[in-house]
């Protein structure tokens, strides 16, 4: 099967895939759920599939459940799952196409009736949100680095728009000032800081940071190489 016949998956933001022809196809919530335990997990065996998804049906209903779902991706989205030795999995090929899109995982979507489900999603959306942040970080304290201190900003304040209790996109909003000779913006960051961090954990800014601050108050350069990131005050 070429890969230019097969769907795309899009799981972040509202779910839907779009089938070969272009035609987009809104997902329901169950058909996105599998979609996304195939994607991100790897081959399932039916029943604990069926389990996953409907945990308070007993198990007959639950795989009739399963198996109508798995007739509806077939008839609406096309070939995009395989089965093979007792294992469901996508169809080799089969791409997610919004992993980098700013949506969360499976959207609005939520599964109160069915807490592994539930768990896992929220596990899965902290881990995407963490390693969204990460490359935030990268491309800012690269941006800042190369003395793009226009794109660096812009980078860090993306990140605190996520999470306003990033440690190190504080510290480089702070040495983006300094680098300008804003010395009131970069105590003005600072002080986000410290009132960030003391809301969000009650704790106070790292030495790093602090030291970001004095250099400010005294009107003082810092050389960007001079405030290093943190260990255990930015994100995993």
């Amino acid at each position: 099967m070429s890969l230019s016949s097969l769907p795309r998956l899009h799981l972040h933001g509202p779910p839907r895939a779009t089938r070969a022809e272009g035609r987009s196809i809104a997902l329901a919530a169950r058909e996105a759920a599998l979609l996304a335990r195939l994607w991100l997990d790897g081959p399932c065996t039916r029943a604990a599939m069926a389990g996953f998804l409907w945990p308070q049906a007993d198990e007959r209903r639950a795989r009739a459940n399963l198996r109508q779902t798995l007739l509806r991706l077939k008839r609406d989205v096309g070939p995009v799952l395989d089965e093979a030795d007792g294992l469901l999995s996508l169809v080799a090929g089969v791409v997610e196409a919004g992993a980098t899109a700013a949506g969360p995982l499976l959207g609005p979507l939520e599964f109160d009736d069915a807490p592994e489900l539930a768990e896992w999603l929220a596990e899965r959306r902290a881990r995407v949100q963490r390693e969204r942040l990460r490359e935030g970080l990268q491309a800012a304290q690269q941006a800042l680095q190369a003395g793009r201190t226009g794109e660096a900003l812009a980078a860090a304040d993306a990140v605190l728009a996520a999470d306003a209790a990033v440690e190190e996109a504080h510290r480089i909003r702070m040495q983006v000032f300094l680098a300008r000779g804003d010395r009131a913006a970069a105590i003005g960051a600072w002080d986000d800081c410290r009132d960030a961090l003391r809301r969000a954990f009650g704790i106070q800014p790292s030495a790093a940071t602090h030291a970001l601050g004095r250099a400010a108050m005294a009107g003082e350069g810092l050389a960007v190489a001079d405030a290093a990131p943190v260990a255990g005050r930015d994100p995993p």
